[in-house]
């Protein structure tokens, strides 16, 4: 999917169905990711960086910043037109990191999680695109 954001506030929030809302036994949140090649959302020769948060049943809600765990960098620029890239990688966020104990962080409860958000909230703007988000081992 092709995702464009021009505020510090925007997301893009999915409802996990309640029937697979027992993530616990999973070690990761893994999707692949790239910035779109030639937009002008993103801020040139500069990598990308958001926030991925998980939401559980009782509202306790942590983001975690994709930056520690991935580069998103910018777009290969080749001079011919014909060879700019934007290749899809993959980003692995341990879901440890959602329930380490942390001052002034909460405890995601990883048996009941409700929502997965991707929060926009390092980079004023930007267009990535992402795919084949999925909780793995």
């Amino acid at each position: 999917m092709k995702i464009r954001w021009d505020n510090m506030g925007d997301n893009l929030e999915f409802t996990i169905p309640p029937a697979h809302k027992d993530i616990s036994t999973y070690s990761v949140l893994s999707f692949r990711v790239t910035q779109k090649v030639e937009s002008i959302e993103n801020p040139a020769n500069q990598s990308q960086n958001l926030r991925v948060a998980l939401k559980d049943g009782t509202n306790n809600e942590r983001a975690v910043r994709v930056s520690p765990f991935y580069d998103i960098p910018y777009p290969d620029m080749r001079p011919d037109v014909a060879y700019r890239k934007s290749a899809m990688n993959t980003v692995r966020i341990p879901l440890k990191s959602y329930t380490i104990v942390c001052a002034g962080q909460v405890q995601v409860n990883l048996q009941d999680v409700t929502t997965l958000s991707f929060l926009f909230s390092e980079i004023g703007t930007g267009e990535i695109k992402i795919d084949e988000i999925e909780f793995s081992n």
